[in-house]
């Protein structure tokens, strides 16, 4: 105080916190399924689960 009178003075602050948070998580996005037909093996990816049984197209061609 000088003189009876208060001086006030003002200024900017910043002040900054970083959080961080972290999640792990596991999402099934599909099945990887092997078959055989006529003694060879194949491979493929199914969204849903096959079950005991999978649905095959089967191409003929003329043996040349």
């Amino acid at each position: 105080k000088k003189n009876g009178h208060s001086r006030t003075a003002y200024r900017d602050q910043e002040h900054c916190e970083v959080t961080h948070r972290i999640r792990k998580k596991e999402e099934l996005v599909g099945y990887r399924v092997e078959y055989k037909y006529h003694g060879q093996s194949y491979f493929t990816r199914t969204s849903e689960h096959p079950g005991k049984k999978i649905k095959i197209a089967v191409n003929v061609r003329p043996v040349e």
